[in-house]
């Protein structure tokens, strides 16, 4: 009878070590469980932003060649608030070339353009890329270039808006 009684509580011993491992396996599972769900949960979360800013800054660009007269780069008019900003590139400026830039906005609707920044740069350029600073406009901004003086040119430009 002690023998079966040793064996029984041996039994008895095994089935709780095995009970306290199984609990621990358990808890550790539903750790990582967590674990994995906040940071699919975090991933989400960065995509969705991602997407929203991929969405919300749009960019604009291209190239016009001069011809004399005053061309539109970028025109943007919306009725929402938005921020605006770029680069036009100037590189293939030689000397003897002279180029305009002006930048307008609208300050309500049905209002002409005022201009707010215009600026003349004359022959080769140390440093082509001129940055456009960032504005903010709800009824309208507009970019403009007009070649003055020297043989016609192509310009590069690259601006964003940001809704």
């Amino acid at each position: 009878m002690a023998e079966e009684k040793d064996v029984v509580e041996r039994a008895v011993s095994e089935i709780g070590r095995d009970v306290k491992l199984l609990i621990r396996y358990i808890v550790i599972v539903s750790l990582a469980f967590i674990i994995i769900q906040n940071l699919l949960s975090f991933l989400d979360k960065t995509l969705v932003l991602v997407q929203r800013v991929r969405a919300e800054l749009s960019p604009l660009e291209g190239e016009v060649t001069a011809d004399g007269s005053e061309q539109t780069l970028v025109e943007v008019t919306d009725a929402a608030p938005f921020k605006f900003s770029g680069w036009v590139s100037l590189s293939n400026m030689q000397d003897g070339d002279q180029v305009k830039i002006t930048s307008y906005v609208k300050l309500c609707p049905g209002c002409e353009w005022e201009v707010f920044e215009s600026n003349v740069y004359s022959d080769s350029q140390d440093k082509p890329a001129v940055y456009h600073i960032e504005v903010t406009g709800k009824y309208g901004v507009k970019v403009t270039l007009q070649q003055t003086a020297g043989t016609y040119r192509s310009f590069r430009y690259l601006f964003f808006v940001e809704k």
